[in-house]
């Protein structure tokens, strides 16, 4: 029996192949990412592709940025945050080179996590989860969802393995009249629906978003944009026109498969239709340009007779509970009640000028390990640059939906991975 040419060749160990596996899925994702990268490129280059230039101005269309007018200022930010993590903070320092905000307001769990947030820029303003909206807590919104729903709810918890009520309470955040002129609201890092976070501290984030403005007052600017801080913007976008009564400028591009019980929710609280953008997608866009004296016609709606700050025990009971882990949007609901109560002081953008994602997606977002300087799924100036030909307002970094990210790890229990020596 001959010797095979390499029978020479040491056999590996177990430890070493799996090493040369990972090295091989690497390079695998690397190629795939290069590809679809040069695929985008091409397509931008070679057909005229840019988000961001396709936003029409027609009648009740938003004019691409190039046409638009200089934003008003100054502006404020209101931040909604789990955890400092790189992308926050790279978020924040976009935030203030290309929007210039006037004042970033961070809402986040812990005092710890708001000295970390306020070192970040000297316009940041922090408070905790307390010090927002009077009653709501996780616990509260907690036992009001276990009260109305439940078995159904506790079945969910169970079959899921995961609560809403922080989601449900970040969407409380901005309302109030007051004669002020422009401010951002900002949610960040949500972890994914299959994480161990919870439909009740999903309820939680929602309330917070729609009620934080009532409770700042004069702190707070009277129109602001809520925007998702795992979103980083790349070019100067306007979030209002600079008319005698600004318009909100209205993205699109959301998900629609999950419009359902947004659709129900909306219509019990409002017996209105919940909006549809005029491409067929939903206005649920990680972004949300809104004014304090609508959030509170809003709100006072969503109250109905039962009066004041009842709206977020109204807004669970209207929940569909055969869609309790989407079962209301604080977008969708605020564009629907602009387009069918104030149209004159909205501007509807006519596609999409956003991305969730990086390119390859979740894996893109993971792929970030091989290039940033701490080895985390953490974005660069440099990579931003790689894909600003694509044309994008602002790029999504959602680490807390890839598991590859490590974002809810022990040992990244307080923060993850900042970069900045804060």
């Amino acid at each position: 029996m001959g010797t095979h040419p390499y029978s020479h060749r040491k056999r590996l160990r177990p430890f070493q192949e799996g090493r040369y596996r990972k090295r091989g899925a690497t390079t695998l994702v690397m190629y795939l990412l290069t590809l679809l990268f040069v695929w985008w490129y091409a397509r931008s280059v070679l057909f005229g592709f840019s988000p961001s230039a396709s936003a029409g101005s027609g009648a009740g269309q938003a004019p691409s940025s190039a046409q638009q007018p200089a934003q008003i200022s100054p502006m404020d930010v209101v931040g909604i945050a789990g955890k400092p993590t790189c992308v926050t903070e790279f978020s924040i320092e976009k935030l203030n080179e290309l929007l210039k905000p006037r004042l970033i307001h961070v809402f986040t769990p812990t005092e710890s996590k708001c000295e970390l947030f306020r070192g970040m820029a000297s316009n940041v303003r922090c408070y905790t989860d307390g010090e927002v909206v009077p009653g709501v807590s996780k616990k509260t919104v907690e036992d009001a969802l276990v009260s109305t729903f439940g078995a159904a709810y506790t079945d969910y918890v169970k079959k899921s393995g995961k609560k809403m009520t922080g989601w449900y309470l970040q969407q409380v955040s901005g309302v109030q009249p007051s004669r002020a002129p422009l401010s951002i609201a900002i949610q960040a890092d949500r972890p994914p629906s299959s994480t161990r976070t919870g439909l009740s501290s999903s309820s939680i984030t929602q309330f917070v978003k729609l009620g934080v403005s009532r409770y700042l007052g004069e702190r707070l600017t009277e129109n602001f944009l809520i925007w998702d801080l795992d979103m980083i913007m790349m070019k100067p976008m306007e979030a209002f026109t600079s008319d005698p009564t600004p318009r909100a400028l209205v993205n699109v591009g959301g998900k629609i498969n999950i419009h359902k019980g947004y659709e129900l929710c909306y219509e019990r609280l409002t017996n209105r239709t919940l909006e549809i953008a005029p491409d067929g997608t939903s206005y649920v866009t990680h972004s949300l340009s809104a004014s304090k004296r609508h959030m509170e016609g809003l709100l006072r709606e969503f109250e109905g007779e039962a009066g004041r700050d009842s709206w977020p025990w109204n807004i669970i009971r209207s929940i569909d509970p055969d869609y309790l882990g989407y079962g209301f949007s604080e977008y969708a609901s605020y564009v629907s009640y602009m387009i069918q109560n104030h149209p004159d002081e909205v501007k509807v953008k006519r596609r999409r000028t956003w991305t969730r994602y990086p390119p390859g997606a979740s894996l893109g977002v993971a792929a970030l390990k091989l290039i940033s300087p701490n080895h985390l799924c953490c974005p660069t100036d440099s990579f931003l640059k790689l894909v600003k030909p694509l044309g994008y307002e602002f790029m999504g970094f959602e680490i807390g939906h890839s598991s590859l990210c490590g974002y809810h790890d022990k040992a990244h229990e307080e923060s993850y991975g900042l970069m900045k020596g804060v």
